[in-house]
């Protein structure tokens, strides 16, 4: 079932300000989803201090990408954050975290898939016997 932008949003805002007001009451920051059975996320761990940035991140990102009423491809968000996220499957594993958070699919989050293959720019195809363009 996909959700809308502003049920998403939502969903955002509520997870943030719960993080939030553990911060201000000096607690750890834990990721309590109450649209999911999974457990909330406790980052009481230095060594969870990247995978709750990683989450941070995109929770950001999302939320800036669904209220400008965009849509883009998972490659964005880890080209986005290309100092930040050591590889495209660190990020995708972020992706995920945050669509088990908020109870949503991906694409409810104005996330795609990039497919293989796309190419961007122009191209010409040759045949290498004769040289000569088959496409251009």
């Amino acid at each position: 079932m996909s959700h809308t932008p502003a049920e998403v949003l939502s969903r955002i805002e509520v997870i943030m300000e719960n993080m939030i007001s553990d911060l201000q009451l000096g607690k750890v920051p834990i990721f309590r989803s109450p649209y999911s059975s999974s457990p909330g996320r406790n980052f009481s761990n230095l060594g969870q201090s990247r995978t709750f940035t990683n989450s941070v991140l995109v929770l950001s990102f999302v939320q800036k990408l669904l209220l400008s009423h965009r849509t883009t491809t998972t490659r964005e968000v880890y080209y986005f954050f290309i100092t930040h996220f050591t590889s495209q499957s660190e990020c995708n594993d972020a992706i995920s975290s945050v669509c088990t958070l908020l109870g949503v699919e991906r694409i409810s989050l104005g996330l795609s898939a990039s497919p293989k293959g796309w190419y961007c720019g122009c191209i010409e195809i040759t045949r290498p016997s004769s040289g000569t363009s088959i496409l251009e």
